[in-house]
């Protein structure tokens, strides 16, 4: 499902930029080729940055649904592990918390890379 919206999002940017900036470039004498290089295809990364840097943050936060996926039932009971966490002395959900804590070590600067390129090309989008 990712796929697709991947592709459907560099699909809209490529089509979001102007025709008169492909008709001028065209008109200057540009190949087709050198026109989709030099013009539409910095400002399509431009328009597409936004949604593709939330994408990739999403898909990195999915893996743990990934990894849920391919267990057996009898192995990803939560309501087993918030079980047996609750009744042990030591408070049993430290892995939990070490998991969200990666997550978030790996997400937040995601999310930072995701501002700083944006501000970097003008761009202003919502992550």
């Amino acid at each position: 499902m990712s796929a697709a919206y991947i592709a459907e999002t560099l699909r809209a940017g490529i089509e979001a930029v102007p025709r008169g900036q492909v008709e001028a470039a065209r008109s200057l004498g540009m190949s087709h080729a050198r026109t989709l290089i030099e013009v539409v295809v910095p400002q399509a990364f431009r328009i597409v940055l936004p949604p593709m840097t939330n994408e990739v943050i999403l898909l990195t936060k999915d893996t743990s649904l990934v990894f849920l996926a391919g267990l057996l039932v009898s192995e990803y009971d939560l309501t087993k592990i918030g079980r047996e966490a609750l009744n042990t002395a030591t408070g049993g959900l430290t892995a939990l918390w070490v998991i969200g804590a990666c997550y978030l070590l790996i997400t937040l600067p995601l999310g930072q890379l995701a501002r700083w390129l944006e501000r970097r090309t003008g761009t202003k989008g919502r992550s």
